[in-house]
């Protein structure tokens, strides 16, 4: 957050018939991303004024995250007639979105922004998801980790130093009925994964 917007700041004005679905606060702290049943727009937090990005009308936007340089951000929608959730790039400067991945959500970005990591699964599934890696650009697209039958990953969130990946692994209900919420932190250099921890209450969400 910037020092201008206090936690109880109003960012938006949305009735209750166009609720926000989801939403994310550049890192400067400066504009807000946010998607709603009209459409994707960002909002200047200094003055209010919004502006729309370039998403198609029918798309609902899955996730959404900004690149560190404040010019971009990533988004997941499933195309028109599709259940597969697609992940683009979208700068705020201007131009057309561009596809880095015809399935994937939740991406981040790498603190140098060379690189993203997503999850990736099929179509709406959440089950038996992955972890990919790409560049930026969308090239050298790989996988990191597999899911078991029965699990659902939370969004992966990068260390300061770009070293590891840490993600939440969640056991279905139908699984286990305690116990089943991890933080598995994910070293890039060695391929080696450790429980931080472990806890029931841990909800499952991307």
């Amino acid at each position: 957050w910037s020092s201008d917007v206090c936690s109880s700041d109003l960012l938006t004005t949305n009735s209750t018939e166009n609720p926000i679905g989801v939403a994310a606060i550049s890192p400067d702290g400066k504009y807000l991303a946010y998607s709603d049943k009209t459409g994707a727009y960002t909002r200047i937090l200094g003055t209010g004024e919004v502006h729309p990005l370039p998403v198609p009308k029918d798309a609902d936007l899955e996730s959404v995250s900004w690149l560190p340089d404040n010019t971009g951000l990533l988004a997941s929608w499933a195309p028109h007639g599709t259940n597969k959730k697609g992940l683009w790039m979208i700068s705020i400067l201007g131009g057309e979105p561009r596809q880095l991945s015809e399935a994937g959500s939740a991406a981040a970005v790498s603190p140098d922004g060379s690189r993203i990591a997503y999850l990736k699964s099929a179509a709406f599934a959440e089950i038996s998801p992955e972890i990919w890696l790409m560049g930026t650009d969308g090239a050298d697209q790989k996988k990191l980790i597999s899911g078991n039958p029965g699990e659902s990953f939370g969004a992966p969130a990068w260390s300061p130093d770009g070293r590891s990946i840490a993600y939440g692994k969640f056991l279905m209900g139908f699984v286990s009925a305690t116990n089943n919420g991890s933080i598995i932190l994910f070293d890039l250099q060695t391929g080696a994964s450790k429980t931080v921890m472990s806890d029931s209450r841990l909800d499952g969400g991307p």
